[in-house]
């Protein structure tokens, strides 16, 4: 991980900056500041928020985060240690980010609380940004990052899932039609759906419902009306 030391005297050192490189558009990327709890004057930085103004190395567009503390106990001398991630918005542009850092405290003035300059800022430090196109062109797709490869799979499903949906709404019945003496159901689309019934062979099962089976077994509807053949 790439470091960053404020020092007690508001100076600031980078660490591990040949071993690691942070790559334009990756999503693997993370900054982590440290800082003592205390700094030269005494001050106690617990609960200080750690404000970071940055200028991107192209546009100079200027930038500003504010970062809480991840811990506040992470090793001797350098107990606060505050996280950013280096995501696309950051990466945006490859070259050297330039920042400085100003640690804040929530105070309250005429009874509103505010964040209030606690420490002077440190002196301005870098964050180098490679290049993002010269380093992905040689990364096989087996070597995806655990991360991207769960994007993937995630995309993969819904576009499975997009398609089953429309799948099943091409087989849901919409509405009921008489074609060629033959009741059909169609969805949305004025598709037919199966072979429907014909409606011969409806007639006597509704006949049989209303009025009952014909005792002369002639399908005519009058079943009170209808002899009885003696034999």
């Amino acid at each position: 991980m790439y470091t960053l030391l404020l020092h007690a005297n508001n100076t600031v050192t980078a660490t591990n900056v040949t071993g690691v490189k942070i790559i334009q558009n990756s999503a693997s990327n993370t900054v982590q500041f440290l800082s003592p709890a205390v700094d030269d004057e005494g001050n106690d930085l617990t609960d200080a928020v750690m404000q970071l103004e940055y200028i991107y190395p192209v546009s100079k567009e200027y930038g500003v985060k504010y970062l809480m503390p991840s811990s506040v106990n992470y090793k001797t001398n350098y107990e606060l240690q505050y996280l950013l991630p280096m995501d696309i918005s950051m990466t945006k542009e490859a070259g050297d980010i330039r920042f400085v850092v100003t640690f804040m405290k929530l105070m309250e003035t005429d009874g509103e609380p505010q964040l209030k300059e606690y420490v002077n800022k440190h002196l301005e430090g870098i964050i180098p940004v490679t290049e993002g196109s010269k380093w992905q062109t040689y990364i096989p797709d087996d070597l995806l990052l655990p991360l991207d490869q769960r994007i993937l799979k995630l995309e993969a499903q819904q576009a499975l899932l997009v398609g089953l949906a429309g799948k099943l709404e091409t087989k849901q019945p919409a509405d009921v039609i008489l074609n060629n003496d033959r009741i059909k159901l169609i969805n949305d689309k004025k598709e037919h759906l199966g072979e429907g019934l014909d409606v011969h062979d409806l007639t006597p099962i509704i006949g049989n419902d209303v009025v009952g089976a014909d005792l002369d077994g002639t399908i005519d509807g009058v079943t009170h009306l209808d002899p009885l053949v003696e034999e």
